[in-house]
């Protein structure tokens, strides 16, 4: 009977370079490799490798390369051998470790948002050298605007005193568009809000009127909502409300807005690519058109974003604060190592070209939706027990990337409350 010579088992060492190149390394033999030796050493029945050089497992510091060790192989082929390898998790004898990190750095390759430098806390969009020039981005973002359609959306009551103001710059966006949509819920106005409405959708097949079940229609919507303490429910953030009625403001103003969204998702949505929702009652200083082209420029050339606001001002202060919830220190780091971050107390020292900022939710009275990350999931404003935030926040956070834009700005001369 012929002996059967005993199999060395095998060893194979794969150094995996930050540039993606690999250098395989095989052999039961001392290997020297940036100054580091790596050594096998039979102990027992199971064969181990080890190096001499802890810095190998943290990133070689001496050389220009950050290297990832991964142990491939080790076939055991000897009878009675369970193939395991001390001191090894499965993740690291299967690739599963590298595939992941990998996958991480990919990730992060793709983010749509960076931190501009180690203190500075603004996660800020990402920018390519075409899109740092406001011109490139402004010319870019017409030309892109006439292959796409928008629905506008509101919810007014009372509004006469902003209205023809808030139109007149609709109109003038929608004619960049290559269709376009209103849709407007109007409810208890006691001035001639509804006649406003209803003679705009005589002359404009594409204005929808909405308000007590009816579309287009000249009768009055009478909803007459009272808050539970028996109070009427009146608009407006300068209205003296205990909190209990804030609560069931928020609730109010939520469904009255869920009137359009269920209305678009139904008969519009495969037809447009965005959303504008604005306020509607306000006195507005003619819109730059070049400063909202310019920032719907990013919904062409950036995917991933779902939803851009507008940097609305009024007396040098930024607009209807209450909408807008900037990422804290907890989101990012820690809250005792850094001091707390403010977008407008940062923007008060930062340049006129600071690229969109990423934020939990925001409004100003002007924000864009790609209609995509909405309609598929038809997202609608919803509450929490006892929540008494804008309802805009609610819609807001059921996004992932949410930007407010420093260049898109919009000037309120007079907030007009219903």
């Amino acid at each position: 009977m012929p002996v059967r010579k005993h199999r060395e088992p095998k060893i194979a060492l794969i150094i995996t370079l930050s540039d993606g190149s690999t250098m395989p390394i095989t052999g039961l033999r001392l290997i020297n490799t940036s100054g580091s030796l790596f050594r096998s050493r039979q102990l027992g029945s199971r064969r181990v490798l080890w190096l001499t050089e802890r810095n190998v497992l943290i990133g070689i510091t001496t050389v220009a390369v950050a290297v990832t060790l991964l142990l491939t192989a080790l076939q055991l082929k000897r009878p009675g051998l369970d193939n395991k390898i001390s001191g090894l998790s499965e993740g690291m004898r299967d690739g599963t470790f590298e595939e992941n990190y990998n996958q991480l750095v990919r990730g992060m390759r793709e983010s749509l948002y960076r931190f501009d430098r180690p203190g500075l806390l603004l996660p800020l969009m990402r920018l390519s050298e075409a899109d740092r020039s406001r011109s490139h981005r402004a010319a870019a973002g017409r030309a892109w605007l006439r292959s796409q359609s928008v629905v506008v959306a509101a919810t007014v009551r009372n509004g006469m005193a902003g209205l023809p103001s808030t139109m007149h710059n609709v109109q003038r966006l929608r004619a960049l568009f290559n269709e376009s949509w209103l849709v407007l819920v109007e409810n208890d106005s006691t001035d001639s809000t509804r006649s406003f409405l209803y003679n705009m959708t005589l002359t404009d097949p594409n204005v929808r009127l909405l308000g007590c079940g009816r579309v287009n229609s000249a009768l009055p919507c009478e909803i007459n909502v009272r808050y539970g303490s028996g109070r009427q429910h009146l608009p407006g953030v300068q209205i003296n409300r205990t909190f209990s009625e804030e609560v069931e403001r928020g609730l109010i103003m939520s469904a009255l807005r869920n009137l359009y969204l269920d209305y678009i998702y139904e008969h519009l949505a495969d037809r447009a690519s965005l959303l504008l929702i604005v306020d509607p009652d306000i006195t507005w200083q003619d819109w730059d058109l070049d400063s909202i082209a310019q920032g719907l420029y990013y919904f062409a050339a950036k995917p991933k974003l779902q939803q851009l606001c507008a940097h609305t001002t009024q007396d040098s202060h930024l607009y209807d604060p209450c909408t807008l919830s900037f990422h804290l220190n907890k989101r990012f780091g820690e809250d005792t190592k850094y001091p707390v971050v403010s977008y407008e107390k940062s923007l008060w020292n930062a340049p006129r070209s600071l690229p969109p900022v990423k934020v939990e939710s925001c409004f100003q009275a002007v924000s864009f939706y790609r209609m995509s990350a909405l309609a598929p999931r038809r997202l609608r404003y919803r509450r929490s027990p006892g929540e008494w935030i804008c309802e805009h926040n609610t819609l807001s956070r059921q996004l992932d990337e949410v930007y407010i834009d420093p260049q898109m700005r919009l000037r309120v001369l007079q907030e007009n409350i219903g």
